[in-house]
């Protein structure tokens, strides 16, 4: 960084320049053979006037309109997929449901939109994956374990799962 030496001679031109408010900074800059960030910072120490310029008439801003707003909340759709889906399938699951022994799980890379998504086993281990049954049109789960997935508040009481910030 090359410091500016301002000489008496130097801060005169400056002013006359500035006042004269012909020239914009960058362009005074130019003309001294410094920065612009020279030339304001100079003429704010010295006190000198702003030299915003008058604003001009014209074509007055257009207003844009305001876009509506969008809420994002529950998919009335998919609650309707997900109710209809628990009401094809009466029987009630427990909730500490373990894989039908008809189950199978598949890998990962076999894994399909219309294979149900839900994990067997632990991860990490040689035998994990996935159910791999048929899902539910537009739902990620077989029926059971679509009944496992959406059960009713109400019941989670009863299994003693824990309310947010109730640790007791």
């Amino acid at each position: 960084m090359n410091a500016v030496t301002w000489t008496p001679d130097r801060i005169e031109r400056l002013t006359t320049l500035w006042k004269a408010n012909q020239m914009s900074a960058a362009e005074i800059g130019a003309e001294m053979g410094i920065s612009r960030s020279a030339v304001i910072g100079k003429a704010n120490r010295l006190g000198l006037t702003d030299r915003r310029r008058p604003p001009t008439f014209g074509r007055p801003p257009r207003e844009r309109a305001s876009r509506p707003r969008v809420t994002r909340g529950d998919d009335p759709r998919r609650i309707t997929r997900v109710a209809s889906a628990l009401a094809m399938v009466s029987e009630r699951v427990d909730v500490a449901f373990t894989a039908p022994p008809e189950c199978k799980p598949i890998p990962l890379v076999e894994l399909t939109d219309e294979k149900c998504h839900w994990p067997i086993g632990a991860v990490g281990d040689d035998d994990f994956g996935f159910c791999g049954h048929s899902s539910l049109r537009g739902l990620p789960y077989c029926a059971a374990h679509t009944r496992v997935a959406h059960r009713p508040a109400a019941n989670d009481a009863k299994v003693g799962i824990v309310e947010r910030g109730n640790f007791r």
